[in-house]
């Protein structure tokens, strides 16, 4: 069995998920996104696929941002808001 990574491994990739992320989307212009692709059996346009991809991510962020604070730990995005 292999160690757990350690929390500087973690951000790290965390870090190296999010630039490749931003340069894909980045990288859309309008033509990508009406293009049409085939998504689960279907016919849907690249922007449809792209905003679930990313209305995904927030419900995922919303059930960890449950389990931060259940464990008394403020979440990123309530932490900048809170600053204000």
């Amino acid at each position: 069995m292999s160690a757990a990574p350690s929390k500087a491994e973690i951000v790290a990739a965390m870090k190296q998920v999010n630039e490749e992320c931003d340069s894909v989307f980045n990288s859309f212009t309008d033509a990508d996104l009406s293009k049409m692709v085939s998504f689960r059996g279907g016919q849907r346009s690249e922007l449809w696929v792209a905003e679930s991809m990313l209305e995904h991510s927030q419900e995922l962020y919303g059930y960890m941002a449950v389990y931060l604070r259940l464990k008394g730990i403020v979440p990123p995005s309530s932490d900048r808001n809170e600053m204000r």
